[in-house]
């Protein structure tokens, strides 16, 4: 069984406490491999190296063009690295092999857009008098910490790091303890690309433990998360506390609506694709269908044959 670390100040570092998380294979529930526990100290460790990699001013003062190649160069080492990641995210998260690899894609299609943002983050003159110069300048916050959930575990890290790096913030990233092994292969992306240490630091531990003590952080300026409403409002109001932004999405439940002269059969494949994939576990899943009585019979025998026609299986069967 593979041990894999923390990337911490660009180094690879077991928990200081020496424990563990085993993580397992949620088709089999064989565990496939286990990932150094972050605790408050390894915590303290992470944030502490991304404050001083922020006041270096590493990050804010690079040439904006500069910026913007290395996240074009993250990007490339992404890609590069996306077969083996999402492989490994298939088999610690459940979903397809190609739904991983199309994950680790999609990181390095997000690096790549904000890339292009990185020359374009502007503030403003406003018109008051002629003897008053009244302007806005654009600072980054400092140290963002960054909760990610175990459905779309890469996907959900590039969304929010990408941003995050393209406005200069330095980064803590709490992985999910479900699903932390595909970070892993994110994190030798950010070290192949040649990013300066400190800037990105990428830990797991438990959700109530180590994500509670981040945000809580006195030195994290600014947080994101993506998880269950209960969850998220403890973080707004610990978020609230410490009168730090912080930017949170919660479940939702979405609805499709069946007119009567609906294509029916669309509507079942928009279903399978909607509420089937990746087990119903997304934050837009639809979950509810809104439909005209005429059609309703009809159309849940169409659901019926379409939920019974699908194979439940490891995603490493594609």
């Amino acid at each position: 069984m593979k041990t894999y670390q923390n990337y911490i100040n660009g180094k690879w570092m077991d928990s200081l406490s020496k424990e563990t998380i085993k993580v397992e294979d949620p088709a089999t529930t064989n565990i496939i491999g286990e990932i150094a526990c972050a605790k408050n100290d390894d915590i303290d460790l992470a944030v502490e190296v991304a404050k001083k990699a922020f006041q270096s001013r590493i990050l804010v003062d690079m040439p904006i063009l500069e910026r913007a190649r290395l996240m074009r160069k993250i990007a490339e080492e992404t890609r590069k690295l996306a077969k083996e990641g999402g492989t490994l995210l298939c088999y610690e998260n459940g979903k397809q092999i190609s739904a991983g690899i199309s994950e680790f894609n999609s990181v390095a299609d997000t690096f790549d857009y904000y890339a292009g943002l990185t020359d374009k983050l502007e503030g403003k003159t406003i018109p008051v008098s002629n003897s008053v110069l009244d302007y806005t300048v654009l600072e980054p916050f400092g140290v963002s910490a960054h909760i990610i959930p175990w459905n779309y575990p890469l996907s959900m890290l590039g969304r929010s790091l990408a941003c995050s790096f393209a406005t200069g913030n330095s980064t803590v990233i709490k992985t999910a303890e479900l699903t932390p092994l595909s970070a892993t292969i994110f994190a030798k992306a950010v070290e192949n690309a040649g990013t300066p240490p400190g800037l990105i630091n990428i830990i797991c531990g438990y959700g109530n433990e180590a994500g509670a003590y981040l945000v809580s952080h006195p030195d994290v300026n600014h947080v994101v998360f993506t998880g269950s409403v209960i969850t998220g409002k403890k973080i707004l109001h610990m978020a609230a506390d410490k009168a730090m932004p912080a930017v949170i999405e919660l479940g939702g439940k979405s609805a499709g609506i069946v007119y009567p002269d609906a294509n029916l059969d669309d509507v079942v494949e928009s279903a399978r694709h909607a509420i089937f994939g990746v087990a119903g576990q997304i934050c837009t899943a639809m979950s509810r269908l809104v439909v005209h009585k005429s059609v309703k019979d009809e159309l849940i025998t169409k659901l019926v044959d379409l939920s019974k026609s699908l194979k439940v299986g490891p995603g490493y069967e594609e």
